[in-house]
């Protein structure tokens, strides 16, 4: 382990010159597992940790720990480690489904298939829209006299309820963004999209610099496109609601023995027995915001990240990552140039090829492409074009490379790689 972890750091020029070492002898060697989707990883990482407390004497969960480059990849584990009974702590940050701006998003899509009261009251004013405790007091009222839903009351009832001019406007735009959502005949993860784009929610969170809130609401899309390919007879809204309610619902205090979930900036300092790297995907880590901010100072940042997270294991390090898309960088994954960089001697590879950047890659996909990524009609791109990303907002090209476009766009989405022909991404005129 301390060997492919001194082989990754030696690629910093900025750095004072030292090695690890241990006195143990033996050590095994570090595992690297090339899962084909994200599901497929998650489930590999936690059949690997019931293969080591099942199999390892005096092995028990709390000698295992599970580590991300940033907290929105925990959504995936979380949700096969509930689903197969192995209890875990998250430190420094909330399980996936408890983080705001997920409970919000889903409290819009509850709103969208069934106009749940506590949905309403959640998201009414969020984005603000100039309804406060009064009025919605006021709602509640209308609603009881009429014996309907809050969100029948606003919109069957309006005249009764008192609003400013402005708020009359938001609330319209509401209306006409959840309504559309009902009405929408597009794959369930790109209704979502649109929604969150519609009601002003990521327009807010991209105001706020919410960068870290946005990857969140990334993942959230994830999981609904995942449940859409492993549904394929009935990928329904009310379905999707109901299979994740396993997970929404899962509060209880975890005590005992658990597996410890965390970011790497929260592992500093500490050591685990088993330690498991999972996301090693090129944009996620290596980060693409901190390439695009900071450049060859940001890479560097990222590989002494990479090594601190490396060393946290006393006995075994696996690191895995997966194939498929990314909604985060919206481009096909590959593996991270720091699978590349430690070498070959002391890793042992399972599952598919790395595949990295130096390489073609065509993602496997189980909906086609155009259902996938869409299709503007663009094949003429050239460095120096401008854009507009209905999510990222405004950019420019900085590289193309066949049909993948590098964009520089406006803090804080930064640098990202494209499919060309996303349907998301909009040609500007010079």
């Amino acid at each position: 382990m301390l060997k492919v972890s001194n082989n990754l750091i030696r690629k910093n020029s900025q750095r004072l010159e030292k090695n690890l070492f241990t006195k143990q002898t033996g050590g095994e060697d570090v595992i690297h597992h090339v899962a084909k989707s994200e599901e497929e990883e998650a489930n590999w990482i936690a059949n690997k940790i019931e293969d080591i407390v099942n199999n390892q004497d005096g092995v028990n969960y709390r000698d295992i720990a599970i580590l991300y480059r940033a907290n929105y990849l925990s959504r995936t584990i979380e949700q096969v480690l509930i689903r197969k009974g192995i209890d875990y702590r998250i430190f420094g940050g909330l399980k996936f489904f408890n983080r705001k701006e997920v409970k919000d998003a889903l409290s819009y899509l509850r709103l969208v298939c069934n106009q749940e009261d506590l949905a309403f009251e959640r998201i009414i004013n969020t984005p603000a829209r100039g309804i406060g405790k009064k009025t919605l007091e006021n709602i509640q009222l209308v609603a009881l006299n009429h014996q309907i839903s809050l969100y029948d009351a606003l919109t069957l009832h309006s005249d009764e309820i008192r609003l400013s001019n402005k708020s009359k406007k938001e609330v319209r735009i509401l209306v006409e963004a959840i309504e559309k959502a009902r009405r929408s005949t597009l794959p369930l993860h790109e209704m979502f999209e649109q929604l969150m784009i519609d009601v002003g929610y990521i327009d807010m969170l991209k105001n706020d610099l919410e960068d870290n809130r946005i990857d969140n609401i990334h993942e959230l899309q994830r999981s609904i496109y995942d449940f859409q390919v492993s549904h394929e007879d009935a990928p329904t809204l009310e379905n999707y609601l109901q299979d994740i309610s396993l997970y929404t619902d899962n509060d209880s205090i975890d005590q005992g023995q658990y597996v410890s979930l965390m970011s790497i900036h929260m592992a500093k300092g500490l050591e685990f027995d088993y330690v498991f790297v999972l996301g090693l995907s090129e944009g996620i880590f290596p980060s693409f915001r901190s390439l695009a901010e900071d450049g060859d100072d940001g890479l560097e940042e990222e590989r002494r990240l990479a090594y601190v997270a490396f060393t946290r294991a006393r006995k075994q390090l696996f690191l895995t990552d997966s194939e498929g898309f990314s909604f985060v960088t919206d481009s096909p994954k590959i593996s991270s140039r720091f699978i590349d960089e430690v070498g070959n001697e002391g890793i042992i590879h399972s599952g598919s090829k790395p595949r990295f950047k130096t390489t073609d890659y065509v993602p496997k996909q189980t909906v086609s492409k155009a259902e996938l990524i869409g299709d503007n009609k663009v094949d003429d791109w050239k460095v120096g074009d401008l854009v507009n990303h209905d999510i990222f907002g405004k950019g420019v090209v900085v590289k193309v490379n066949k049909n993948i476009l590098d964009i520089a766009f406006e803090l804080p989405a930064g640098l990202k790689s494209l499919m060309a022909n996303h349907k998301a991404l909009k040609k500007l005129t010079n």
